[in-house]
């Protein structure tokens, strides 16, 4: 009888994670679908590239909303916590403190349009949301997502026809495309910022438009 029992008991214990994993696994599909389905209605609403173009940041923000989402997951896990398994000894007052991990965004515009967002933060799915509401319009696409500290993003730009000279005032140039970069420091972001906008449009003057880094803590 005894060994019935010790026998039933294993069996049990061995299936609760199976029985545990499903239920997250079906929870995180249908906020994925759910998320999906919402992409596919903005399309519909707009038409043509104004359609594609929200439908794909849409689609961005989605994949970091199921990251999040597998993230938080995972800390309830007994490999996350230790539950379930012996803990061994930890001099925490001896372990140094570790930053988190910044996440760089940027979206722009398409050319010639001249609006663009950017945003740093801990917080990848606050960063997408926040880099697209600065862009405001919603044929907005993502340009540059990165894990570092700074971002820059870079205009590609040529003299009017209606300009003798090509100056900082809008009238007297035009935009031809954007360029965006990140890197630990703000030097870098903008030197990858303004290479990226010579790779883009080769015959364009690129010049910093703005440049920004989070704090870590």
């Amino acid at each position: 009888m005894r060994t019935l029992l010790a026998t039933a008991l294993i069996l049990v214990t061995a299936a609760l994670p199976a029985l545990a994993q499903p239920a997250s696994g079906a929870a995180q599909s249908r906020a994925a679908n759910a998320c999906r389905a919402s992409c596919a209605a903005e399309a519909a609403s707009r038409p043509g590239l104004a359609g594609r173009d929200a439908a794909a940041a849409c689609t961005v923000r989605c994949g970091a909303t199921t990251a999040y989402l597998v993230q938080q997951n995972r800390r309830g896990t007994a490999e996350a916590s230790g539950l379930g398994r012996r803990a061994l000894p930890v001099a925490t007052a001896a372990m140094p403190s570790v930053p988190r991990q910044q996440t760089v965004v940027i979206y722009a515009g398409r050319a010639p349009a001249r609006n663009f967002g950017i945003a740093v933060a801990q917080d990848r799915v606050g960063a997408h949301r926040a880099a697209q509401m600065q862009c405001g319009d919603g044929a907005c696409r993502p340009l540059v997502e990165s894990a570092a500290a700074c971002g820059a993003v870079a205009q590609g730009v040529h003299r009017s026809q209606w300009a003798l000279v090509m100056t900082s005032d809008p009238n007297s140039y035009t935009v031809s495309t954007m360029g965006g970069g990140a890197g630990a420091t703000r030097a870098e972001a903008e030197q990858q910022a303004v290479a990226d906008c010579r790779i883009r449009d080769p015959r364009a003057t690129c010049r910093i438009v703005a440049s920004t880094c989070g704090a870590r803590s």
